[in-house]
């Protein structure tokens, strides 16, 4: 989980830098934020697609909420999400990780009438690299710290 969290806050650093929405979140927005933002969160560590102890990889999905009629504003956020992180390499600050490479799987839009806005969706599968015979069994654990 400590890579997880590690990953989160390379995504953090990066939203930093985004213009079309207002603000970035891990998970959720806080009430006084402004449309269009952005919230990401993990959605799985895939298990099953780890090919060798050496590589790793994270499921993270992006949302983007706006109330503005059209859903223009939320299609340019998510791309400008996927010129972020679609098939990017990003920079992890641990030492026990190399690069994460990104990979968009699934994205859409969709108008939420009940509540009056958009939510546009992109999940990326983020590949981990360790360095070559380190061992990360105890960095797998899960963290006593938020």
């Amino acid at each position: 989980m400590i890579l997880a969290e590690q990953l989160m806050k390379a995504i953090h650093n990066a939203m930093g830098s985004a213009t079309r929405v207002t603000g970035a979140w891990p998970f959720v927005a806080p009430d006084e934020a402004t449309y269009p933002f952005a919230t990401y969160s993990v959605v799985s560590e895939i298990q099953e697609s780890t090919f060798n102890t050496d590589m790793g990889a994270i499921q993270v999905q992006f949302s983007v909420f706006d109330d503005n009629p059209s859903p223009s504003d939320t299609v340019r956020a998510l791309c400008e999400i996927e010129a972020m992180f679609d098939r990017r390499t990003i920079s992890i600050p641990c030492s026990a990780v190399n690069f994460v490479c990104s990979h968009k799987t699934t994205n859409g839009v969709r108008y939420l009438d009940q509540d009056h806005y958009w939510q546009g969706t992109a999940t990326y599968e983020m590949t981990l690299a360790k360095p070559k015979n380190d061992d990360l069994d105890s960095s797998s654990s899960e963290s006593s710290s938020p």
